[in-house]
């Protein structure tokens, strides 16, 4: 798989001891810092190409919820993709082509899966699974089953 331009090539994602997302070598050098917002972030996923990141952020009384950060541009805000006071993302994992994130949230019902366009434009929910019978939705992890809808063609 090919870097992306201008991306920092073989670095490791991590959150430091503010809840900050930065990046380091695995030598230990070239740290950078992605984030500097007022609340923390949680694990930080690398897309498939290397050009961005995504981690759960919030604090415990607010929403919470699914931010891009982007390794190029470290100054910029990381982006939200969904958040929600409620309804609070975990278990984030991008899709193979890094044009989706799915991620799951818990609601009164059970565990829902729930998938955003990289770039923030769309996000679907697509299943909601039930506590009462123990099934929840299905998580494809080793490959993507989704079919993700799109513009009709007239």
């Amino acid at each position: 798989m090919m870097q992306a331009q201008g991306a920092p090539t073989n670095r490791i994602a991590y959150i430091d001891a503010q809840g900050q997302v930065g990046l380091i070598a695995p030598d230990g050098q070239y740290q950078q810092q992605l984030s500097a917002a007022a609340h923390g972030f949680r694990f930080p996923t690398w897309s498939p190409d290397g050009r961005a990141l995504v981690a759960i952020g919030g604090a415990y009384h607010e929403s919470v919820g699914l931010y891009r950060l982007d390794p190029r541009a470290p100054t910029a805000a990381p982006q939200p993709l969904y958040t929600s006071a409620t309804h609070r993302p975990f278990y984030a994992y991008w899709s193979p082509d890094g044009r989706f994130v799915s991620f799951l949230t818990s609601h009164p019902q059970g565990l829902a899966l729930h998938l955003v366009e990289a770039h923030g434009q769309q996000q679907w929910l697509l299943t909601i699974g039930s506590r009462a019978t123990g099934h929840g939705p299905l998580v494809a992890s080793a490959c993507w089953c989704i079919r993700v809808p799109t513009a009709s063609r007239g």
